[in-house]
């Protein structure tokens, strides 16, 4: 994953959230050196890309357990 962070900073993108829901736990990136790690009880923000966006990682996990897994078709 840090080689396809590097990839997109280097593109040119602003920001990029590192999601592990197995761990549950995330990275607020805004650049390879400026990494946030958040725990479940952390929130993602959108800024700069995404101004006013808020999703709190509990709730985005809640979802996630209620869906499960994709199934094959």
């Amino acid at each position: 994953m840090d080689r396809k962070l590097k990839d997109y900073f280097k593109a040119g993108v602003k920001m990029a959230w590192y999601i592990d829901p197995k761990t549950k736990t995330a990275r607020y990136c805004t650049g390879l050196d400026d990494c946030v790690p958040l725990d479940e009880n952390g929130e993602l923000v959108g800024d700069p890309v995404l101004p006013d966006f808020r999703l709190k990682l509990a709730d985005l996990f809640a979802m996630a357990t209620r869906q499960g897994p994709p199934t094959k078709q």
